[in-house]
C-alpha cells in the first residue's frame, strides 16, 4: 500500500542520473519536508491542508517547457530557472526547480556547512520554497 504524502518530491531521469539523486534519496528529502511541515503544524486543520509537488528538472526541460510560457497561472523566474504554480490552498501547488552544476556550486558557496552533498543542497532549495509557502498561506515557518 502506498501512502500519499502531502508534499512530494520527484526528479526527471536526466537530473537523477546526473546528480545521483536516486529514489531513496528523493524519498528521504520528501520525508524530511513532510516531517518539518508537520512539526510546524501545517496539517493541524484538516480543512486547510496544503499539497505540493516539487519537481527537479534539467535546464533543457526548463527552456523547452517554461522559459517562453505565457500563462497567468504560472510564475516563471528565468533568472533562477523556476516555474511555480501556487493556487488556492485546496489545489495542489507545483514547484519546478532547475538543478544545474552552477546552481549546485552556488548553493555550496553560500553555505559552507552544506558541503558538496547534492542531497543537502536540494533539501536547502526545497526548504526555501517551503518558507515561501508558509508565508503565502500563513503557516508557521519551518525550522
Amino acid at each position: 500500500m502506498t501512502i500519499k504524502l502531502p508534499i512530494t518530491v520527484s526528479a526527471e531521469e536526466q537530473v537523477s542520473e546526473q546528480f545521483d539523486l536516486n529514489k531513496q534519496i528523493l524519498e528521504r528529502i520528501e520525508a524530511w519536508a513532510n516531517f518539518e511541515t508537520m512539526k510546524a503544524n501545517w496539517f493541524e486543520d484538516e480543512d486547510y491542508n496544503i499539497r505540493c509537488q516539487f519537481t527537479l528538472i534539467s535546464q533543457h526541460t526548463f527552456d523547452e517547457k517554461f522559459r517562453a510560457l505565457d500563462s497567468t497561472d504560472w510564475s516563471v523566474d528565468t533568472d533562477k530557472c523556476t516555474a511555480v504554480k501556487l493556487g488556492d490552498i485546496a489545489q495542489k501547488q507545483h514547484v519546478f526547480i532547475t538543478i544545474t552544476d552552477e546552481l549546485n556550486a552556488a548553493i555550496e558557496q553560500a553555505g559552507t556547512w552544506i558541503g558538496s552533498n547534492v542531497q543537502a543542497n536540494v533539501q536547502q532549495l526545497i526548504r526555501q520554497w517551503l518558507l515561501v509557502l508558509a508565508d503565502k498561506y500563513q503557516f508557521d515557518a519551518i525550522d
